[in-house]
């Protein structure tokens, strides 16, 4: 396999260094990626990556607009240049993950090769273009929404057509696929996971909690999340008497969305109850993490987010933190069949009402959310059988040769 993900190099994302470097390389597969470099430091062209090679082009990361132009430019035709070089004497298939311009072009160089061309979306980046334009939550709206409609046009009439076969992030998502005309036996959801040997809680003995309770929130603080929510939900708990502290563990993609949050904490008296981290190195975020009491996934109702599968989730049972969340199709059914902690509609004071009975729990109680949760996750979102049911969907598509249509 040929692999362009969207991710760039070096990575330190679960989906490619466990999915990818330690299952699918570690059952004999041999797969190539073509990558950005992550920083100008990093040295363009071959790097041994679990044995196998990536290909990485150059990059800009100055901060202007027409250094990130230049930066699309130079990712773009990195990729066609590999992509060109690409024959069936090498590889028996193509992957493309979340870039639309790339996977149109693919799609064809594929059919012309000889190959197999799979398509993996991650998230429902075209209708997160559209809304975030819409709401002028975009640097650049009326570009955001032009590039939202462009790419939800090729994804219904290029991309799906063409591909072989096409994963995506969940059976919400697969849903919205078959409305665009695809057909169900030609996708495959892969959900979430993680990996369980490395989120081991080590920040507090399972069942202790701390005074104050404290709440965790792991990911990004982009203003499309809407976290101010949660300072909302801290300020309702102080309120009723009920002193919390909220531990965000990530940042904005912009300062203003960190700013927003502080803002929001300093209107209602709570600034001195919410710690943001900033960005932090996966492993060393989720120790963080699990140094909390309690896990907490906001993930507002919308449908950019219905059909995703949210990480912060099994992240949190993976740690053995008992968990909140608001009414999700992933995450209520996580909830349901996990046992591992409540599920509440969209809202502060249902996400407050939530930490009040949470916070009534015995320290058994407590333990025992937490172990359901880690032996849900090994159970069903290791990447180990996760990587089964990816094998599985690629071998079956080479064997076949069918298309979504």
């Amino acid at each position: 396999m040929l692999f362009f993900p969207a991710e760039s190099f070096p990575t330190n994302r679960v989906r490619l260094t466990a999915l990818f470097g330690r299952e699918m390389f570690g059952r004999g597969h041999a797969i190539d990626l073509v990558m950005q470099a992550g920083t100008d430091a990093v040295r363009p062209g071959r790097h041994d990556w679990f044995g196998r090679s990536v290909w990485v082009g150059p990059t800009d990361c100055r901060g202007g607009f027409l250094n990130r132009l230049h930066k699309h430019a130079l990712g773009f035709s990195h990729d066609l240049r590999l992509l060109f070089r690409a024959r069936a004497s090498d590889y028996d298939c193509i992957l493309v993950s979340d870039k639309y311009l790339l996977a149109c072009i693919a799609s064809v160089i594929a059919r012309v090769r000889g190959l197999k061309f799979f398509f993996w979306l991650t998230f429902s980046f075209h209708n997160s273009y559209i809304l975030l334009g819409r709401e002028g939550l975009a640097r650049y709206p009326l570009l955001s929404r032009a590039r939202g409609h462009v790419a939800s046009f090729f994804l219904r009439h290029w991309i799906i057509p063409l591909s072989h076969h096409v994963f995506v992030q969940s059976p919400r998502m697969a849903e919205d696929f078959c409305d665009y005309g695809a057909n169900p036996t030609r996708l495959t959801p892969i959900l979430t996971g993680v990996d369980t040997a490395e989120a081991a809680p080590v920040g507090r003995e399972a069942g202790r909690r701390r005074v104050p309770l404290t709440i965790a929130y792991l990911g990004t603080l982009g203003r499309e999340r809407r976290i101010e929510i949660l300072v909302d939900m801290v300020a309702e708990l102080k309120r009723q008497g009920l002193s919390v502290r909220l531990l965000l563990v990530g940042d904005g993609e912009t300062a203003a969305d960190r700013a927003a949050i502080e803002l929001r904490a300093q209107a209602l008296g709570v600034l001195n109850q919410i710690e943001i981290t900033g960005l932090l190195p996966r492993l060393q975020a989720m120790e963080r993490a699990s140094t909390a009491d309690i896990g907490i996934s906001p993930i507002p109702p919308s449908p950019i987010f219905d059909g995703a599968s949210p990480t912060k989730l099994v992240e949190y049972l993976a740690l053995g933190l008992p968990v909140i969340a608001n009414s999700h199709p992933d995450q209520s059914q996580v909830l349901r069949d996990s046992g591992s902690g409540v599920c509440v509609p969209w809202g502060p004071r249902y996400f407050a009402r939530a930490v009040r009975w949470m916070a009534r729990l015995s320290d058994e109680q407590f333990a025992t959310f937490g172990q359901r949760g880690r032996t849900w996750v090994r159970e069903h979102r290791s990447y180990t059988k996760i990587a089964d049911e990816f094998e599985r969907a690629c071998v079956r598509a080479i064997e076949k040769g069918t298309r979504v249509l």
